[in-house]
C-alpha cells in the first residue's frame, strides 16, 4: 500500500494525465458527459397568486448554481440564476399555464462544467375573481341514519387551489377539528351518541375561506326508536319553512338587467345557499339570488335555496324558474321578471 503523500501525488498525476488524454482524443470525452438527467432531484411548481409561481427542487451534489428556464413562445428562456434550491417567478399572467425546467451547473473532474437537468413541470397561475365556495353532499339521508352506517361526505368545492379541513359540532354545539382530515371526502360511522352532530367542511384559497355544514344527524337507537340526548327526543328539531314567489319569470337573452329571487322564513336563518336544480351545484350564498339573462343564454333555469337555523334545523325552498328566450321573440310573449339592480355591499 502506498504512503498517503505518494498516493495523493499519484492521484493528481493520474487526473492530469486523464485530462490530457481526453484533450488529445486518446480517451473519448463521453466518459464524462457534459449533460445528464437528475437522478433523485425532483422539481415542483405551485401557483401562489394570479402572477406568481413558486419552484422547488432537490439537491444536486457539488452544484455551484442553478439556472431556471421558462418556455416562452415555444422556446426555453433563462429567467433566473440562483444558488438556492427554490425561487418565485413573478409578473406572470392571470390563470395561464407555464412550463419550467431547472439545470444544475457543477464541475467535472476534468475541470469542465456538467449540466444536470431536472424534468420539466407545469403550473397554472390563480385567478383573482374566484372566492371559494363549498357544499357537502352525501348519498345518505343524514336525518335518518342507523347505528353503524358508514357514511361518506364529499365537499363539492370550487375556487382554484383549495385546501380542505373537516370538523364537526357535537350535540352541545361545540366545534371539534378533525386532525388529518384534509381531503375532499370524509367517511364516518354513525353512532347513537352522534344524534344532533353536524359535520363541517372549511375550504380555503388565496382569496379567503368558506364553510359548509350538514344537517343535524338523527341516528336511530338500537331498539328501533330515535336516540335520545339528556332524556329528550333528539331525533327531531324545530321544523322550519322557506317560502317565496314561485311564478315563472321570463326575460329576453339580450337583457343585461338582474332578475332576483328571494325567500321568506318563519324565523331568522343563520346561513343560506342557492343551488342549480339541474346540477345540484351551489351558485350563491347571498340572501338574494341575482341572475343576468345575458350571461345565462337561452334556456330554462331552475334554482332552489337551503337555509340553516341556529337551533340546528334546516329548510329547503321550492323551485324558482327563469325562462330566458331569444331576443327576437316578442317582448309581450309572457310574464316579465322583476328586475333589480345588483345588491351592493
Amino acid at each position: 500500500m502506498l504512503p498517503r503523500p505518494l498516493k495523493e501525488k499519484c492521484t493528481r498525476a493520474a487526473a492530469i494525465a486523464l485530462a490530457g488524454a481526453m484533450m488529445a482524443g486518446t480517451i473519448p470525452a463521453t466518459i464524462f458527459p457534459t449533460t445528464v438527467q437528475a437522478a433523485n432531484a425532483s422539481l415542483t411548481a405551485k401557483a401562489k397568486s394570479i402572477s406568481k409561481i413558486k419552484l422547488k427542487w432537490g439537491k444536486t451534489k457539488h452544484a455551484k448554481r442553478y439556472k431556471v428556464k421558462m418556455k416562452v413562445n415555444g422556446k426555453w428562456r433563462l429567467v433566473k440564476t440562483t444558488k438556492k434550491r427554490k425561487c418565485v417567478i413573478k409578473n406572470l399572467g392571470e390563470y395561464r399555464n407555464y412550463k419550467f425546467k431547472v439545470i444544475a451547473i457543477k464541475k467535472m473532474p476534468n475541470g469542465k462544467k456538467k449540466k444536470v437537468k431536472y424534468m420539466p413541470v407545469s403550473a397554472r397561475t390563480l385567478t383573482d375573481d374566484v372566492f371559494p365556495s363549498v357544499s357537502i353532499v352525501s348519498e345518505y339521508n343524514l336525518t335518518n341514519l342507523k347505528p353503524d352506517d358508514s357514511v361518506r361526505l364529499v365537499a363539492d368545492a370550487s375556487g382554484g387551489d383549495i385546501k380542505y379541513q373537516w370538523g364537526y359540532y357535537d350535540s352541545n354545539s361545540k366545534y371539534h377539528k378533525l386532525s388529518g382530515e384534509t381531503s375532499k371526502g370524509y367517511v364516518f360511522t354513525a353512532k347513537e351518541n352522534m344524534d344532533n352532530y353536524r359535520f363541517v367542511c372549511t375550504v380555503k384559497n388565496h382569496k379567503g375561506k368558506q364553510k359548509a355544514t350538514t344537517d343535524a344527524l338523527s341516528v336511530a337507537s338500537s331498539n328501533g326508536g330515535a336516540a335520545s340526548q339528556n332524556g329528550g327526543n333528539s331525533s327531531s328539531s324545530t321544523t322550519h319553512t322557506l317560502t317565496g314567489d314561485y311564478t315563472t319569470k321570463r326575460m329576453p337573452s339580450s337583457s343585461g338587467e338582474y332578475v332576483s329571487f328571494s325567500v321568506d322564513s318563519d324565523t331568522e336563518y343563520s346561513s343560506i345557499a342557492w343551488y342549480d336544480a339541474s346540477t345540484k351545484t351551489q351558485v350563491s350564498t347571498k340572501d338574494i339570488l341575482q341572475l343576468k339573462p345575458s350571461d345565462l343564454g337561452v334556456g330554462t333555469f331552475k334554482y332552489y335555496a337551503k337555509a340553516k337555523f341556529p337551533d340546528g334545523g334546516s329548510a329547503k325552498s321550492g323551485t324558482f324558474t327563469l325562462e330566458v328566450y331569444d331576443a327576437d321573440e316578442a317582448e309581450n310573449s309572457g310574464v316579465t321578471a322583476q328586475v333589480e339592480q345588483p345588491n351592493v355591499g
